[in-house]
This record gives structure tokens, sequence and C-alpha cells, in this order.
């Protein structure tokens, strides 16, 4: 396991997990293989492009309406997107307001890359890709990942 992965797992998203009630659902968008469902006392909707998940659908246009989430995570996800910050502005849309939002974004140097990854970001590329939300934290992992956990602005979660 990367060392971005194992503090994503063992620190971040056990955390982010505690911040949703019994009744809320959280979007996992990209989830693939990894629903994450074990960590969350709420529902978990899984959402990709490849069957396997619970719907299938692109994450630059979500098929449900505003304020329908309590949350949402992206991990793994934005580096392969066409439109990346059209998928920001979709979960900001589908987020309620003082909803969570919990995102990975691959660093300049990471090292693995996939024919299909398209997007790294620098430091000040991850200010700008969340700079519609609140951030609550922010961890850089060794130069190979950011982790950005957000909230919407406005209400209460």
């Amino acid at each position: 396991m990367t060392k971005p992965r194992a503090f994503f797992e063992q620190t971040l998203l056990p955390r982010f997990a505690t911040l949703f009630n019994a009744t809320d659902t959280v979007l996992n968008i990209g989830a693939g293989r990894h629903a994450y469902r074990e960590t969350f006392h709420c529902r978990v909707l899984t959402a990709d492009q490849s069957p396997g998940c619970d719907e299938t659908f692109a994450a630059e246009a979500i098929p449900y309406g505003a304020d329908w989430f309590a949350g949402g995570l992206m991990m793994g996800v934005f580096e392969r997107l066409d439109d990346p910050m059209q998928a920001m502005r979709e979960l900001r849309r589908v987020v309620r307001p003082g909803g969570y939002l919990l995102i990975s974004l691959l660093d300049l140097a990471f090292p693995w890359r996939k024919a299909v990854d398209r997007w790294r970001v620098s430091p000040g590329g991850v200010a700008h890709v969340v700079r519609a939300f609140t951030v609550l934290e922010s961890h850089q992992v060794d130069d190979l990942a950011h982790f950005v956990l957000l909230q919407k602005p406005g209400g209460q979660p």
C-alpha cells in the first residue's frame, strides 16, 4: 500500500465518515472497486463510468438535483477526468449547503502514471480547484498526493 493510500484509508477516511448521520447519503464518485461502505454509518452511493457500482455516470454530469447529498468523496478520479473543473462544479451543486467533500489530487511529481491520466496539480493548483469551497483540512503526502477536506458554504450539515 502506498503512503498516500495508507494516509487516506487509515486517517482521513475514518475521520470524514464521522461527519455524517445515519440518515445521510454520501456520493462516492469514481468508486470503482473502492466503495468504502464499511467505514460509514450512512448510505454510500457509488458511481463510476464502468460497471460494478450502484450507478453509471460521469463526474461531470451527475444526474441528481441540487443539494441532494450530505457529502461527496472523489479519490483517484480527478487526474482521469475530461473536465475536472466541471466535476467540481457538479459536486458543489449536488452537495447540500454545509455538506462535506473529500478529494484527492495527484501532485506533479507523482511517479506512477497511467495512459488515462490527464491532470496533475501543484499546491497552487489545489487552491484553484477547491476555491468554491471552504477548506477544512489540506494534506500533501510526500509530494505525491494532496488530500483536501472541504465544506460547501452556507447552511448547517
